[in-house]
């Protein structure tokens, strides 16, 4: 989400831009590959734009598929992950923190024409464009101004949200910590290795992945209780079609607290181009004593910086817990689009 959109990317041929929607989970199998190849060449983030979460949330929402997928001379070059809503088109209010199209670094026309095709693909109807992070490439789109597409463009809530950006090496970040976080931190270490709890990744290695969703929601039930979005069928059917295979796949990096051989705390995070995203946590009660939250977050920021990764991002929300560590801050948008006159058919080329 940090490359400036150009007029044609350089490295492919200037072939005619041909579109095509894909209208069911079948097709979007077929592609996953290219999909996840194509994102791997953006600055999207990793796991939510996989074709692995696409599939899952289509899966635990029984959702229609509607992705919009460009290409020129064959080449994937841009992807619109859209689902079919009661009005229309739109990126689903699931459990993706941050969305956006995927598109060839530099291939505007791409994005543009996605754009159009997925407004005269509602009949009429809305566009809902949601959990859009700042630099996503449809924000950028909107903001350079829709007014020949004949569309109405309506932004709705935005949703706060903070990152602890890591400039080379750690001095800089943790001196500017407050000194009573630093002291929590340094208590969470010392009791913990007094009571012989390691913090470390799980690895898909020596971790078998398909246990990895119903050990997840144990500790999440245990820390928040029976009744979360993803304790619930939706949620569970979810992260049981995606988190393996993200895992596999090392979209997803998985940090605990292992006491022995048992594991007692999980964070779930998942891999943006840029930053390290920590996206869900659940520990047993009796780790509570040891600070969890605070031995997850230091382990995290030492794994971004491993990864050579800008930032530690906290995602949706403000809380205090995530307001302590953060030196940033940013918001997730939405924007609702309806488009005034139907079936325009331009933008490709």
């Amino acid at each position: 989400m940090d490359s400036p959109l150009s007029s044609h990317p350089r490295d492919l041929p200037d072939a005619p831009l041909e579109l095509s929607v894909l209208g069911d989970i079948a097709s979007v199998e077929v592609i996953a590959p290219e999909w996840d190849a194509l994102l791997d060449r953006t600055a999207c983030n990793r796991a939510f734009g996989s074709a692995a979460f696409y599939l899952a949330t289509a899966t635990a929402f029984s959702a229609t598929p509607r992705p919009i997928a460009a290409r020129r001379a064959g080449r994937l070059v841009g992807l619109f992950p859209l689902f079919a809503t009661s009005s229309g088109l739109g990126l689903l209010r699931d459990f993706a923190d941050h969305k956006d199209m995927l598109v060839e670094p530099g291939d505007d026309a791409a994005a543009r024409a996605l754009l159009v095709r997925a407004l005269d693909e509602t009949g009429g109807g809305t566009l809902v464009l949601r959990n859009l992070h700042e630099r996503s490439t449809c924000a950028r789109l909107v903001a350079a101004g829709l007014d020949d597409l004949g569309c109405s463009v309506t932004r709705l809530a935005d949703v706060p949200s903070c990152q602890a950006r890591l400039a080379p090496g750690e001095a800089p970040y943790a001196a500017a910590l407050s000194h009573n976080l630093r002291a929590t931190v340094r208590r969470a270490l010392r009791r913990a290795a007094e009571r012989g709890v390691t913090v470390g990744e799980l690895h898909p290695g020596s971790y078998d992945p398909a246990a990895l969703p119903d050990r997840f929601l144990r500790l999440h039930a245990e820390r928040l209780g029976p009744d979360t979005t993803l304790s619930r069928d939706v949620g569970r059917a979810f992260l049981r079609a995606a988190l393996p295979q993200l895992f596999t796949q090392r979209r997803l990096r998985v940090m605990a607290l292992r006491d022995g051989e048992r594991v007692i705390a999980i964070d779930l995070c998942m891999v943006g181009a840029r930053s390290l995203c920590t996206w869900n946590t659940g520990f047993v009660a009796d780790a509570e004593p040891l600070s969890p939250g605070h031995l997850l977050f230091h382990a995290e920021l030492e794994l971004a910086r491993a990864l050579g990764l800008a930032e530690l991002d906290f995602l949706s929300g403000d809380q205090p817990y995530k307001v302590r560590w953060a030196n940033a801050s940013s918001r997730i948008i939405a924007f609702e689009l309806r488009a005034l006159t139907a079936g325009r058919g331009r933008g490709a080329r």
